[in-house]
């Protein structure tokens, strides 16, 4: 069962939020907090609730998203909603839904994945929005998922966030675990793996969520049979490590195509391999690099003090930079 379905069964409001560079989070909230006042509008007797966070909401996007046009203001009233805080703006919204969701006994939760890309102005809002709702006492639930980096993103941010928040780290399934993953989803096609062929995928794929799934869509598609052996999935290894190669690892090549040739001067960079993603010129003999792979993030400041001597300064949150 999916989380958002998990929820909704409990009676709990959800929205997934996914943070890109070049998406806004400040419209993505804005829209699922306007679909939770939609939701409580269908019933009669609760719709003069939604007056007011559909007010804050307003503000908030006439204040901080005005290239959307969602609502028709003259210049005059414009001004009346115009806003210098997000803290403050975003705090509204978080508390006004949070009092309509309390009344309509309808908790409300926000799935928000890839939280590492927000802007850090609008992740503290974030933290300072929640905080306060949650010390009204108010049913708004944060969800997020993202790269190690956002324990450090978060407590920059702000320190209580470290009580405001439970942490999960999220690494290779167990074996157990990889097993329920492996068989589940194709049990109600009545297909069975053998022991021998969990065996092989977990080893193939060291248990990675997605490797397992690309996988084993791989050698279910081209098996027939309602029973999968060992030799069913050996024989489509080949296949896998070439979806790969051209799928989940030219993606990432083509992200890191500057940063193979961008190290001239500066041998010690490739030491670190693929994960090198993107770098910054900050001046002649100063150069800072930007790492990421599916264990982690890392930053290198990298000072070439004389020919052939590079001073170089790590900020690591990997399992491994280069395999």
């Amino acid at each position: 069962m999916s989380a958002n379905a998990f929820a909704e069964d409990r009676g709990i409001f959800c929205k997934h939020i996914e943070i890109e560079e070049r998406n806004d989070f400040i419209s993505q909230i804005a829209e699922c907090s306007q679909s939770f006042l939609r939701k409580v509008s269908t019933k009669e007797k609760f719709r003069h609730l939604v007056q007011k966070p559909l007010e804050a909401i307003k503000s908030l996007v006439v204040s901080f998203n005005p290239g959307e046009n969602i609502f028709s203001l003259s210049m005059q009233d414009r001004d009346l909603y115009l806003s210098n805080n997000l803290t403050q703006s975003l705090t509204d919204v978080f508390t006004t839904i949070g009092e309509t969701a309390q009344k309509t006994k309808t908790p409300i939760c926000f799935f928000i994945d890839e939280i590492q890309y927000m802007k850090q102005n609008q992740l503290g809002s974030l933290i300072a929005a929640l905080h306060r709702t949650n010390q009204l006492g108010y049913p708004v639930m944060i969800v997020g998922a993202g790269l190690p980096k956002i324990y450090k993103m978060l407590s920059d941010e702000k320190s209580y966030s470290e009580r405001l928040f439970v942490y999960k780290q999220v690494d290779s399934l167990t074996y157990e675990q990889s097993k329920k993953a492996i068989e589940e989803p194709v049990r109600k096609f009545h297909v069975s793996y053998t022991e021998n062929a969990i065996k092989k995928i977990v080893e193939i794929t060291k248990g990675y969520p997605f490797f397992i799934q690309q996988l084993c869509q791989i050698v279910y598609k081209r098996t027939d049979s309602s029973v999968i052996e060992y030799s069913d999935v050996d024989q489509e290894i080949d296949e896998f490590l070439k979806m790969l190669d051209d799928g989940f690892f030219r993606s990432r090549y083509e992200r890191c195509a500057e940063s193979s040739v961008l190290s001239s001067g500066f041998t010690s960079i490739d030491l670190y391999g693929a994960s090198v993603l993107r770098k910054d010129e900050d001046d002649e003999d100063c150069n800072s690099f930007y790492l990421e792979n599916e264990s982690g993030v890392g930053n290198i400041t990298l000072y070439q003090v004389f020919p052939g001597i590079e001073l170089v300064y790590n900020d690591m949150h990997l399992a491994y930079c280069s395999k």
